[in-house]
């Protein structure tokens, strides 16, 4: 679907075409990177990988997102909304009362 997407885009003219996955996290991994070696073919500079919704603890997005760069030898763009919150969480102590 993106595939042709891409394609009517590119023959009705437009200049500049962007892909995203935008449920990255949520998609799984072999359909993930069939995605991205058919954005690659389209001439993607980066692949974008998102989490928008904290799907992802820091391990599984560094091993998911490794995976991907290492299959695809494409830059990942990162949308990790709730990652750093995640971190946050666990490296600061809880507000005390007082």
């Amino acid at each position: 679907m993106m595939t042709s997407a891409v394609e009517l885009a590119r023959n009705s003219g437009a200049k500049h075409i962007g892909v995203n996955a935008e449920d990255a996290s949520r998609t799984r991994m072999d359909y993930l990177i069939e995605f991205a070696e058919a954005a690659k073919k389209f001439r993607r500079s980066k692949i974008p990988y998102c989490d928008t919704l904290g799907y992802d603890g820091p391990l599984r997005f560094y091993d998911r997102v490794g995976e991907i760069a290492e299959k695809i030898k494409l830059p990942i763009e990162l949308t990790a909304m709730v990652i750093l919150e995640w971190l946050l969480q666990r490296l600061l102590p809880a507000p005390s009362s007082d």
